[in-house]
């Protein structure tokens, strides 16, 4: 569109229907993240995350179903997401337990995805070093 000279009204005019503003938000990419914590989460057998994160991707598919784009708002989403996961930023001991489980999760999340890269590593690449 940079050359086809379109005014600048214009031009937001026209990406804003398109909803490249949205696009740019990253809440395309959501739902495909959303969709490999389910996975992760069913290989760690952890029923509970597996629930949690189903309940996530039902709001984030009625959302952007409520949406003319097909993008549900981040902001809605966000909302409904902290509700999901029960409110981890509460100062009652329940909001402390739930915030440490969650880095506890995190933690878990990164040493499994890094422990699949590296075995996606070492199948294709063969051993480290040769004797």
């Amino acid at each position: 569109m940079g050359k086809s000279g379109v005014s600048y009204p214009v031009f937001l005019r026209v990406a804003e229907e398109r909803g490249l503003f949205k696009a740019m938000e990253g809440t395309v990419v959501v739902r495909d993240v959303i969709l490999e914590e389910i996975e992760f989460a069913k290989q760690s057998f952890l029923p509970l995350h597996v629930k949690m994160h189903e309940e996530k991707l039902a709001a984030f598919d009625v959302l952007a179903a409520r949406s003319s784009l097909g993008i549900p708002d981040s902001f809605e989403f966000g909302l409904v997401r902290q509700k999901i996961d029960g409110g981890t930023n509460r100062r009652s001991s329940a909001g402390r337990n739930a915030s440490t489980a969650g880095r506890n999760y995190s933690i878990w999340y990164m040493t499994g995805r890094i422990r699949s890269v590296l075995s996606r590593v070492m199948t294709n690449a063969g051993p480290i070093c040769a004797a």
